[in-house]
């Protein structure tokens, strides 16, 4: 056995395959690892994706660029499980808001992520009381709080996350 075989028995434990070790494993296995390349500094969630928090403001426009520069996006939460996660790591910085990856830039009230994906297709939000509201009629991105999620003016700098899905199985 070599240490290519190794390295393939060790990711199939890793990965929890449910299929035997054979050549059709192998092959997925590696197509696995091949999709799970994650940049430095980004944790991986097990179901949930890979993510890192920015501490340093931006505004909403810079801090989208500012994930691509990883081959990330802002964080477009999809479930109660990955907000409540999000939500953690800020409760331990001590920061209650954080940029994420929806926007109304096309239309008015019609939000959508930053893959332009329309929330209700999502299937989860968590918009805080009166919210979206549009206050002083430029309120366009949206910023996770301790309330909910309220529609924010994009030039304002505040932390933010950024996300890497993952296209494979961890």
């Amino acid at each position: 056995m070599n240490f290519a075989h190794v390295l393939i028995f060790l990711a199939q434990i890793y990965y929890s395959s449910s299929t035997p070790f054979n050549q059709k494993s192998e092959s997925s296995c590696l197509s696995k690892l091949t999709k799970c390349k994650i940049p430095a500094g980004f944790r991986v969630t097990r179901g949930i994706g890979a993510y890192r928090y920015f501490n340093t403001p931006k505004d909403w426009n810079i801090a989208r660029k500012s994930c691509m520069n990883f081959g990330a996006h802002l964080a477009v939460i999809k479930s109660k499980k990955e907000e409540d996660h999000l939500r953690r790591i800020l409760k331990g910085k001590k920061v209650k808001d954080a940029w994420i990856g929806y926007h109304n830039h096309f239309a008015h009230n019609e939000w959508v992520s930053i893959m332009d994906e329309p929330l209700e297709r999502i299937g989860y939000k968590n918009w805080g009381k009166k919210e979206p509201n549009n206050a002083n009629g430029n309120q366009h991105c949206v910023k996770s709080t301790p309330l909910g999620w309220d529609d924010y003016s994009c030039s304002e700098a505040i932390p933010f996350f950024c996300k890497v899905d993952l296209n494979c199985q961890l």
